[in-house]
């Protein structure tokens, strides 16, 4: 039996290309050290790509990426102008429907608030009313995600159907959402 469990090993050691040795430097045994040295693999996978805007935590970007009130402006213009700086970024991938959508949205959200309040005090605080407007109006699923989820999966294949946003999803319990799933 323990001869079977010593050849598994082997056969396991060989296919994630890791030397079968007793101790690595650390002290840890053949199967330890090839899971870390895999996490390890991925952790660094995983810093390397894209983040896509679905996993974009939007309070925690610097200023530069919002665009300031202009007095100039009215709210409209204003919430348009924050949009097209906003998406100008190179990490945000949107097809074109996508982004006509979330634009749509997000000017509709920008200038609800603003007739709720004045000019005063919408200029106050833009930059708070303009973020919870792009998180609760951005897409949950887009064309970039499906694309990263077939590149990481071949079990299935998903495309996104049009832009859903957060707002919509929280609003409708998750009914009519669009997001397709084909078996591969």
């Amino acid at each position: 039996m323990k001869a079977d469990s010593l050849l598994q090993k082997v056969d396991l050691g060989t296919k994630l290309g890791v030397s079968m040795v007793e101790e690595d430097s650390q002290g840890h045994d053949p199967f330890t050290h090839a899971v870390l040295l895999q996490a390890q693999m991925a952790t660094t996978r995983d810093r390397a790509r894209r983040v896509l805007l679905t996993e974009m935590d939007f309070k925690r970007l610097g200023s530069h990426h919002f665009r300031s009130w202009d007095s100039s402006q009215n709210c409209h213009d204003n919430a348009d102008a924050a949009f097209t700086q906003f998406v100008s970024n190179p990490d945000i991938q949107l097809t074109e429907d996508e982004e006509s959508i979330f634009r749509q949205n997000f000017d509709d959200h920008v200038e609800a608030g603003c007739k709720a309040s004045d000019d005063a005090s919408i200029a106050l605080d833009w930059t708070s009313a303009i973020t919870e407007a792009f998180e609760d109006e951005r897409c949950v699923f887009t064309s970039a995600d499906a694309d990263a989820t077939n590149v990481a999966t071949s079990s299935y294949h998903v495309t996104a159907q049009g832009c859903i946003s957060v707002r919509e999803m929280q609003t409708t319990g998750f009914a009519g959402a669009t997001g397709g799933v084909e078996s591969a």
